[in-house]
């Protein structure tokens, strides 16, 4: 690391710990460093490590693509949700954890503006579920363990961190927060899709199907309430748009106090998460371009509204 980065980490690091906390005493126990080494790193005579680097930024919230770009502008970092561990019930853990930590941030902004493009059901969207979070999980470990061929929905117990994770999700949530919400033509049919296949391998058998669809349906429900009347709560504000084409990523874009950040859902539970400000400004952009594609459902176009929710509910049907 330059002396340049190293000072901005300096700068960064007294602008987010409180006024009574020494720097060096922070650093020595934050880092697990000496005195005198979290001396050098203050005078620029030792560099920091990218480990120290990284435990820094996850512990104050700020960002590194944010500091770097104070440095230079031909660099651009994205953070990629990961982790040492190859566990998948560890990874899921972390994914909702990242959820947490950056809803925590956010409910000290005193507003947060988002736009999203869903082109499937993300796992937040699930968390107000049980059978479905459910699915979710048992999904991801089809995916990414070394599971039989037998290996059945009824087999799965989502471990006690991940529902305590799942509980603080639902217990928290952000006000003073207005949503655009670009929907693709087939977000539930995909997700629908996905139930079936494993129907369809006789691994989730009927009573389980039919609380799962119970879940599924309220999801329906409340997205159709959410179109009817503006809001998902008195101080959130949201603006459905139907697509008129498909959405290739499924990605969100928000802006909460001076900050900006862009979350790319390529991985299912691994976020790819951006800071960077230009980055940012053409992600948004191009979010916008979407609504020349889409229409506005929310309090509006009854037809269109009816239309769309009665056949997300023929596809559920079909299961």
């Amino acid at each position: 690391m330059d002396k340049m980065l190293n000072k901005l980490l300096v700068t960064e690091t007294l602008n987010h710990i409180p006024s009574n906390i020494k720097l060096v005493d922070y650093y020595v126990g934050t880092l697990g460093v000496s005195k005198e080494s979290a001396y050098r790193r203050i005078r620029g005579e030792n560099s920091f490590t990218f480990d120290e680097v990284c435990k820094l930024s996850s512990d104050l919230g700020f960002s590194i693509d944010k500091m770097v770009e104070q440095n230079s502008n031909e660099r651009v970092f994205f953070n990629l949700l990961a982790n040492k561990s190859t566990d998948p019930p560890k990874l899921f853990f972390l994914m909702l954890e990242q959820y947490h930590k950056n809803m925590l941030l956010m409910q000290k902004a005193e507003s947060v503006e988002s736009i999203v493009a869903l082109n499937r059901v993300p796992v937040l969207y699930t968390i107000f579920s049980d059978s479905l979070f459910k699915f979710m999980y048992y999904k991801w470990l089809h995916q990414n363990h070394e599971v039989p061929l037998k290996f059945y929905y009824s087999d799965v117990a989502v471990p006690q961190d991940i529902l305590s994770m799942k509980g603080k999700l639902q217990a928290g949530g952000v006000e003073n927060k207005s949503n655009q919400l670009i929907v693709d033509p087939d977000v539930f049919s995909n997700l629908i899709k996905d139930i079936r296949y494993y129907c369809d391998r006789q691994l989730i058998n009927d009573a389980e199907l039919s609380m799962i669809k119970k879940d599924v349906s309220r999801l329906i429900d409340r997205m159709e309430e959410l179109v009817l009347t503006g809001f998902s709560s008195p101080r959130v504000k949201a603006d459905v748009y139907i697509s008129s084409i498909n959405i290739s990523t499924t990605s969100t874009y928000m802006e909460y106090g001076r900050n900006v950040l862009s979350y790319f859902y390529e991985y299912f539970v691994h976020l790819i998460v951006l800071h960077n400000t230009e980055v940012c400004a053409m992600h948004k952009k191009w979010l916008n371009s979407q609504k020349r594609y889409a229409t506005l459902i929310t309090q509006s176009n009854e037809a269109l509204q009816a239309e769309y929710f009665n056949r997300q509910r023929e596809y559920l049907d079909m299961l």
